[in-house]
């Protein structure tokens, strides 16, 4: 089994206008994806996604913009709760990532996550002779970040962590605490999130818990083998 790991900002895609527009909001994949066609013509597909945002208000501002973008043609919100909202989703586009993906032999081995510009595509396939076609689609829809091609290790999914921890690293992230020298604090960190800072550490320290060592493994076994 080959991966593949890769970053594509849409020249006329929804998730990346306005995720580069509103940085610190994010959206992920949540449902699988409906491709919607008129014959043999894509006309756009449909999903449901999870959107996060640093407050209430940034995710109404986020809502209203996603609401009048010219190639939404459904939004529906099922779900709405302080920073974080639930919402189907229907964009006209003739072009699909999802469709030349599963075309090329791929398939998702996670959520599709749309953040500062750009859709991150994690992707498996048993058949590596063809990453390279799928690739050249992939060009020709928007500019494309290879982020990485070889294994991949089931034990870093993201779903080994709480939402609660998926954010917190996220956040961290986002305001390069990792960096140095760090670009933020603990404290800084947590009111981002709304939290106390005891309790945003915690819950930093347990994603890092549970994904540091995998990757740490996982990087020591590729530079063993080379």
């Amino acid at each position: 089994m080959k991966a593949l790991q890769l970053d594509i900002f849409h020249h006329d895609c929804v998730a990346s206008l306005l995720t580069d527009r509103f940085p610190e909001v994010s959206m992920k994949l949540a449902s699988t994806v409906r491709v919607l066609k008129n014959g043999p013509k894509l006309i756009g597909y449909q999903i449901v996604v999870r959107i996060n945002a640093p407050d209430s208000r940034e995710l109404e501002a986020f809502l209203a913009a996603l609401k009048s973008f010219p190639k939404v043609k459904q939004l529906e919100v099922w779900a709405k709760k302080a920073s974080t909202a639930y919402a189907l989703l229907a964009v006209s586009s003739p072009t699909s990532t999802y469709e030349e993906i599963v075309e090329n032999g791929g398939m998702h081995f996670a959520p599709v996550m749309m953040s500062k510009g750009f859709d991150i595509h994690s992707i498996v396939t048993t058949d590596f002779s063809r990453p390279k076609s799928l690739l050249n689609e992939l060009e020709e829809i928007g500019e494309l970040k290879i982020k990485r091609i070889g294994t991949i290790n089931p034990v870093l999914n993201d779903e080994l962590l709480t939402e609660k921890q998926v954010d917190a690293l996220r956040k961290a992230i986002s305001f390069e605490y990792y960096s140095w020298p760090r670009k933020a604090t603990l404290s800084e960190l947590a009111g981002h999130c709304n939290m106390s800072r005891r309790a945003y550490q915690e819950h930093l320290r347990k994603a890092e818990a549970k994904l540091f060592p995998e990757m740490l493994k996982e990087y020591l076994m590729t530079k063993s083998a080379l």
